[in-house]
């Protein structure tokens, strides 16, 4: 569940503006008793993390480049199927 929480509010490629911790909370009561135990969204509604008293700062230093990106750099040659994709 804390997995879920953290996948909410933290910047992907896909999702460039991450929920709040209130929106990510809202979500996580939204499925209590369906997808996440009562007992453990209620206990993690009370950490710092749950009421947004701690900020996260975004792990990804640059943009993961999307899987067709990197495909049509090799087609043209400039950069080597053989090198790992670098920026």
């Amino acid at each position: 569940m804390a997995d879920a929480f953290e996948a909410m509010t933290a910047v992907r490629p896909y999702r460039l503006r991450p929920m709040s911790a209130a929106q990510a909370m809202e979500e996580l009561r939204k499925y209590s008793g369906i997808q996440f135990d009562p007992q453990v969204v209620d206990a993690f509604g009370k950490t710092a993390s749950a009421q947004g008293e701690t900020a996260l700062e975004p792990v990804m230093e640059a943009p993961i480049p999307m899987l067709g990106q990197v495909a049509a750099l090799r087609a043209k040659g400039t950069i080597s199927a053989a090198v790992p994709f670098k920026e």
